[in-house]
């Protein structure tokens, strides 16, 4: 799991999942980064190993 990109991202490698889980502030407040809105990710571990994601758009826009 990683945030550092700022982009909404799953990657499927080898039996391994790769979550990026965006940004509050997008491309550094100036809009969204690739089309990727800006916000959050939540990650939902279940004891059985299984795991689910939500993506919440913050829901600003960029103002000038």
């Amino acid at each position: 799991l990683s945030g550092h990109g700022h982009l909404l991202e799953r990657i499927e490698f080898d039996g391994t999942t790769y979550l990026q889980g965006g940004a509050v502030c997008g491309m550094w407040w100036k809009g969204p980064v690739f089309d990727n809105p800006e916000g959050f990710l939540v990650v939902t571990c279940h004891s059985d190993g299984t795991f689910a994601t939500e993506y919440h758009d913050y829901g600003w826009k960029v103002i000038g």
